[in-house]
């Protein structure tokens, strides 16, 4: 419990820590300064107006807008050549524009679309129009190519072309004869090291159809790079193991056997808050329906993309709401019966609970560790990046995409809810839980608390870790101590609800950011601030209802709670029978979302090009796709067990383990196939399209029916091909 003492004494310190942060602030967030003039609305505008100059195009288009960044040249110059402020330098000057609105330009089943450029200032920057193979247009030779391009190259695009050079030169030959010439130009005057600038054209026939501007970047540090990211994403995939593996599956698991057996297990309250929670975050998805088209393959209709996308967000939820239930019904059960003088989880906002001071004074402690918390981590990337060598990428605090959805403010509010609850709950409640009951059993509960802490601030901060940052670890040594020190002494003095709220909080004051960065959008900032206080709101309405304070007696405490065993039937195997059936099905679900959500580790193997095209058949998705079909259903066990004899086949040449193979393609229904000089490593960072896996094992006659197809979202996918 808060004491007014306490609640005093931290009031200061929030003070003192929001004065520093006034103070900081700019070196905290590290902010780049993009002046941002055009928006979404006037870059659509600008977009339609320019589609009119060809003709290709047609009429009655539709439209879909995003803002995007260039990460690769941040990147390279922050690490490389002269750090933020060379960076930012970049983005004052005129040569080329890190920030772009890049507006698409499409039609409904036709393959002609268009994507047009401009920079923040709105000026134009580019464009490329997407000219079927078999449209008929008279060949230019390169000279006169070259002719055109020095003629046309201006009509959208507001650079200096004699500042280029050529430097590379290519054409190639259609199907119909019709010869297209892409030409590379280089900036002769500007540089960035090792690094150019660069201008990409293209010539259809005798049309200019692409003028895009670029930065190269050495292909020495892409490698490097692309070194920090697998450390950042190593380390990120190891917590996945520990936490899905250790607290769901070995702690989860155990928790639910025995507190299901000792009465101890309760379930309705925790499934209802998850169901919200999943729902809620799902949501989101939908809240971006205005860049969604950026996807769109105009091959389909739009109602098949449009039913595609909410079958993925249902299944997402599904999944989320497994993931988030499992979740909660063992934290609660673990802290019931770890720390008997919390308040019960679910019983904090209700009446004569949540109109009492101790729930008053706690949250109001929660809110103001807020500040505190922000002045932690602000001070850590002032220290670490001055003494130490810290790295962190530098970042626009406008965000055109954030503002471009249905309700900004909602975005915010549905991720950090998401956070704030279920992290909390899965990083604090389950294992200093769990470590606290353990060393109570052996008589060392101080030593069981203390392993347990460090042990979940370890594994929070490297589930972070897959953010761009150098040193890899640099998020671990960031968030270590805030997870002790803040979240954990929360969880373990006050409770997990009030650490929740801390958490919730801080990530909606980062995540509304953008908005309140941006002029105008005054029912989104107030939708924020009544959000941000949706906790006082609950006390001061159960206040207004009670007419009073109210004193907390046992009953609403976990040392009220009164377990109730199962009783035990005439029949015991019935008893025996539905018990082992609850664990089973509890163990089944916790492994699905292991495996849905774990990187599976498996050792690459080689196949020659001969063996390469007899044996699969790879299924690629397109590229930047964001969906794909999965699941499947044989109706042949015969070809089932000849799926798995290959699979045992692909494991024993290969020295992979079948266990792994077997569970990565039939119960996880995820499986990358990474070409590289025909050689192909499984990984589980993108997917192989199951619905033609008849087609993939050339060799099995497997008659698969598609009786039911769940989509699943899949950032950042690639397309795969053979070479």
């Amino acid at each position: 419990m808060t004491t007014n003492k306490i609640l005093s004494i931290t009031c200061v310190v929030a003070i003192a820590s929001t004065l520093g942060l006034a103070y900081f602030w700019d070196d905290f967030l590290g902010g780049l300064s993009v002046n941002v003039s055009m928006d979404r609305e006037l870059a659509l505008e600008e977009a339609k107006a320019a589609s009119e100059d060809f003709e290709i195009l047609g009429d009655n288009l539709d439209q879909a807008a995003a803002y995007a960044f260039s990460s690769s040249l941040r990147d390279y110059v922050e690490l490389k050549q002269g750090g933020r402020e060379k960076f930012q330098s970049i983005i004052d000057s005129d040569v080329f524009s890190p920030y772009n609105w890049v507006v698409r330009t499409f039609k409904e089943g036709q393959v002609a679309e268009a994507t047009f450029a401009f920079k923040p200032d709105g000026s134009s920057n580019g464009y490329r129009v997407k000219i079927p193979e078999d449209h008929d247009s008279d060949s230019l030779s390169e000279e006169d190519a070259l002719g055109l391009i020095a003629l046309k190259i201006n009509d959208h695009w507001s650079g200096n072309f004699a500042d280029y050079s050529l430097i590379e030169s290519s054409f190639e030959e259609m199907p119909n004869s019709r010869v297209d010439h892409s030409f590379v130009f280089e900036h002769k005057l500007q540089d960035i090291g090792d690094a150019k600038y660069r201008l990409n054209v293209d010539v259809s026939g005798s049309m200019v159809s692409s003028v895009s501007p670029s930065a190269f970047i050495p292909e020495s540090f892409n490698r490097e790079f692309a070194n920090i990211r697998s450390d950042n994403d190593t380390i990120a995939m190891f917590a996945n193991f520990a936490f899905l593996g250790i607290y769901m599956l070995v702690i989860g698991v155990g928790s639910i056997i025995i507190f299901y057996r000792t009465g101890w297990l309760r379930w309705k309250s925790s499934l209802l808050a998850a169901a919200f929670i999943a729902t809620t975050s799902t949501l989101v998805q939908l809240n971006f329906y205005p860049t969604m088209w950026m996807a769109y393959d105009t091959a389909t209709s739009k109602s098949q993309f449009m039913i595609e996308g909410l079958l993925a967000m249902l299944a997402n939820g599904v999944v989320n709401f497994l993931l988030f239930g499992a979740t909660f019904v063992i934290a609660e059960s673990l802290t019931r019966r770890a720390f008997p003088e919390h308040i019960q989880l679910w019983k904090t906002w209700t009446m004569n609970v949540a109109n009492s001071k101790r729930v008053l004074n706690d949250t109001v402690f929660a809110y103001l560790i807020v500040p505190i918390k922000l002045a932690i981590v602000g001070a850590f990337y002032i220290l670490m990046e001055k003494y130490f060598g810290f790295w962190s990428p530098a970042s626009s605090m406008a965000d055109p995409n954030y503002l471009a959805s249905i309700f900004p403010w909602y975005t915010g509010i549905a991720i950090s809810l998401q956070a704030g609850f279920w992290e909390e709950m899965l990083f604090r409640a389950v294992p200093i839980g769990a470590g606290v009951l353990i060393g109570q059993r052996y008589n060392m509960r101080f030593t069981g608390l203390a392993i347990a802490m460090v042990l979940q601030a370890l594994i929070f901060g490297a589930g972070h870790a897959n953010y761009p940052a150098q040193p890899s670890y640099a998020r671990v040594v960031e968030l270590f101590l805030p997870s002790i020190i803040v979240y954990g002494m929360l969880y373990l003095k006050l409770g997990v609800i009030f650490g929740a709220i801390t958490h919730y909080l801080y990530d909606v004051l980062l995540f509304s950011l953008p908005i309140w960065y941006s002029s105008g959008y005054v029912v989104d900032k107030f939708m924020t601030v009544l959000c941000g206080a949706i906790p006082l709101l609950v006390i001061l309405y159960f206040r207004m209802k009670a007419n009073g304070w109210a004193e907390l007696d046992n009953k609403a405490l976990n040392k009220g709670f009164k377990p109730t065993p199962p009783e035990i039937s005439k029949h015991k195997e019935e008893s025996k029978t539905k018990g082992i059936l609850l664990v089973w099905s509890f163990a089944t679900i916790s492994g699905l979302i292991f495996f849905l959500y774990t990187p599976i580790l498996i050792p690459s193997f080689k196949l020659s090009k001969t063996q390469l095209k007899t044996k699969l058949c790879l299924c690629s998705s397109k590229s930047n796709q964001a969906l794909g079909w999965y699941f499947f259903k044989s109706n042949c066990k015969e070809g089932l067990i000849e799926l798995i004899s290959l699979l045992e086949y692909f494991a024993i040449e290969n020295n992979s383990s079948i266990g792994c193979v077997f569970s990565d393609v039939i119960f996880s229904m995820k499986c990358c196939f990474s070409l590289i000089e025909c050689s192909i490593t499984l990984s589980t960072k993108s997917f192989l399209s199951l619905t033609n896996l008849y087609s993939v094992f050339l060799e099995i006659p497997i008659d698969f029916e598609i009786s039911s197809i769940v989509m699943l979202f899949i950032p950042n996918s690639r397309n795969k091909s053979v070479t």
